[in-house]
């Protein structure tokens, strides 16, 4: 085997076995929980701004 792939910047050869290994796999990326916060608060901003107009 040998060939790794970039996941979220991160040299792996992990395959997830459904979606909630993955979700486990990522939450042990450090810096993940905050950026996903960081990302929902910005797509919320978003959707109040487009309720708002």
């Amino acid at each position: 085997m040998g060939c790794c792939k970039k996941w979220d910047g991160i040299e792996s050869d992990y395959v997830a076995k459904d979606e909630d290994d993955a979700w486990d796999y990522a939450g042990e990326i450090p810096g993940f929980h905050e950026e996903y916060i960081r990302q929902a608060e910005e797509m919320l901003e978003i959707a109040r701004k487009a309720v708002n107009e």
